[in-house]
């Protein structure tokens, strides 16, 4: 899980849990290329931000636009 540092799920809050759900995928994808402590913690990190870009570009068609036309840096 992405919330090592909770003996329990359900000491976390609800925001807590949504935040670490959305977190997971990357986390279980940078474990899946076999890393472990702070490598893995960076490359889940990359992964997150990868998967955010990649989500903004899909729902945005004025950023997509934006990005195209030169006048955006995602």
């Amino acid at each position: 899980k992405a919330a090592a540092g909770a003996s329990n799920e359900n000491e976390l809050s609800p925001s807590m849990r949504e935040l670490l759900g959305r977190l997971e995928p990357s986390v279980v994808a940078a474990r899946a290329e076999g890393l472990t402590g702070e490598p893995m913690v960076s490359r889940a990190i990359e992964l997150n931000v990868l998967r955010f870009l990649a989500q903004v570009r899909s729902r945005s068609k004025l950023l997509r636009d934006l990005e195209r036309d030169g006048q955006l840096q995602l």
